[in-house]
């Protein structure tokens, strides 16, 4: 509709005294907005101090004067049907279903007051990414932390719990772990694919895995440092490079053999290979299904190659330059 939700922070003094702060504590207000993207104006904020006392959260409340409170810690937002908004709040161990027009909070599950019963293994802490499974509104999706510090659960997963509005109960419907298990403080996501498959970004560990409809491990990747990734996803990706495919030949009595790769490029189906005895007389000599980063194609030695990158209807998508044979 035009706008763009943002969640912040925003630091107010505040009377800590209900949590043995002080009566003048620095305290971060957790922020939501809805801004229209033309006009820069707010049409909706939402501020946690508004709505969520401080008593509420699981954080230790700073001894030193230099650090403010972070007692809320919104860390998604995600729009929901019939002008209804879903945050979580990191250091409440909690999620909310908001109404956009009032502010005020529908329900909680999780934390100090979940309006829902948690069943086994349904509870969650110093979570992030909480969102509904597309076309659902009780399957919730919540990368489980676990660990803050404290340290509440021995390793981090992805989970989905079912709420149940009639029953007021929320249920625990898969968790995935990583192997081997991690425990990480902070960060991470869950992304829900289609065929009930999951891709789950570890957040504060550097690895980014998939799971099946049944909690089997299809894949798993890690960065080679100790890099983190707030989130991660996996989107259909179509690279166009913006330099031309690069060739280099290798001949062998009178055979010859093209290298050809076009680093970047998603689109390359076939590979035609042009040949002359001159650079300016260039005929087609060789097509070849593209194999990968870098294709060989066998031609009969020509003085002159050149070769051009096809898609899958036959389109030229690029041409390299025109190397000398050797």
């Amino acid at each position: 509709d035009g706008a763009a939700l943002l969640a912040s922070y925003f630091p107010v003094w505040w009377t800590a005294s209900s949590v043995h702060g002080a009566g003048r504590q620095g305290v971060m207000d957790s922020v939501v907005q809805e801004v229209e993207l033309r006009t820069g104006l707010v049409r909706f904020q939402w501020d946690s101090l508004d709505h969520v006392p401080l008593s509420d959260s699981y954080a230790q409340v700073p001894t030193s004067g230099d650090s403010a409170y972070d007692y809320f810690h919104v860390n998604s937002v995600a729009q929901q049907p019939h002008g209804r908004l879903l945050i979580s709040g990191r250091t409440t161990w909690s999620v909310y279903e908001l109404d956009q027009q009032t502010g005020r909070i529908l329900w909680t599950v999780g934390g100090k007051h979940s309006n829902f019963h948690l069943g086994n293994d349904a509870g969650f802490a110093f979570q992030h990414d909480a969102r509904f499974l597309p076309h659902s509104s009780t399957l919730l999706s919540v990368f489980d932390d676990g660990a803050g510090p404290p340290d509440v659960h021995k390793q981090s997963r992805a989970i989905t719990i079912r709420l149940n509005y009639r029953h007021m109960t929320a249920s625990l419907v898969r968790a995935d772990y990583h192997v081997p298990s991690v425990l990480v403080p902070f960060e991470g996501n869950v992304q829900d694919l289609r065929g009930g498959n999951q891709f789950v970004g570890w957040g504060g560990s550097p690895y980014f895995s998939e799971f099946d409809s049944s909690g089997h491990l299809l894949y798993d990747g890690r960065f080679v440092g100790d890099d983190s990734t707030y989130r991660a996803f996996v989107f259909p990706w179509r690279g166009t490079p913006r330099t031309v495919p690069a060739l280099a030949t290798s001949i062998d009595g009178s055979n010859e053999t093209v290298y050809v790769s076009w680093n970047g490029a998603t689109d390359v189906a076939r590979w035609r290979v042009l040949g002359g005895t001159t650079a300016k007389t260039l005929l087609p000599v060789a097509v070849a299904p593209s194999e990968g980063f870098e294709t060989p194609v066998s031609i009969v030695e020509t003085p002159y190659v050149a070769v051009q990158a096809l898609a899958s209807d036959g389109r030229v998508l690029a041409t390299s330059k025109t190397v000398h044979s050797q």
